[in-house]
């Protein structure tokens, strides 16, 4: 299922749909500046529709620099790139300081590239004291 996704020309949510990625923000409380890390981020969809709906700062990690370098034209093309970022690196050596973000998300595929235990372990690491980690449909 997430190479259809990845592989898909339209731009469609992850497993899980909107109703998922509306939860997720309900239950972490996201608002207007709250910072939001999606690992695995892979099209970026989740990411941009927290920036229009929550009005979030959004970064995201992913390993494939083509989604990438589409993730980055998409956002300027879109007016969003102050409030969408996304980046190439390995889930498990993530380019951020420690304590940053309020939220990370572990995608469905932020263990692809990686092992999950430094994944989720860098994940914990970005995230401030007190703020939200969350692992959507992560299968070992």
């Amino acid at each position: 299922m997430l190479d259809l996704v990845r592989l898909s020309p339209r731009l469609i949510f992850p497993p899980g749909g909107v109703d998922l990625y509306r939860q997720i923000a309900l239950l972490t409380e996201m608002r207007e500046g709250t910072e939001v890390l999606a690992v695995g981020c892979g099209k970026a969809v989740p990411l941009e529709y927290w920036v229009n709906e929550f009005g979030v700062h959004a970064s995201g990690v992913e390993a494939d620099a083509r989604l990438v370098a589409s993730v980055v034209e998409r956002a300027r093309r879109r007016s969003l790139a102050d409030r969408l970022q996304v980046q190439c690196s390995s889930s498990d050596a993530l380019p951020y300081r420690d304590g940053i973000f309020d939220v990370a998300i572990g995608e469905v595929g932020m263990t692809a590239d990686a092992d999950p235990a430094a994944a989720i372990r860098e994940l914990v690491r970005v995230t401030r004291p007190g703020g939200s980690v969350v692992l959507v449909q992560l299968v070992w």
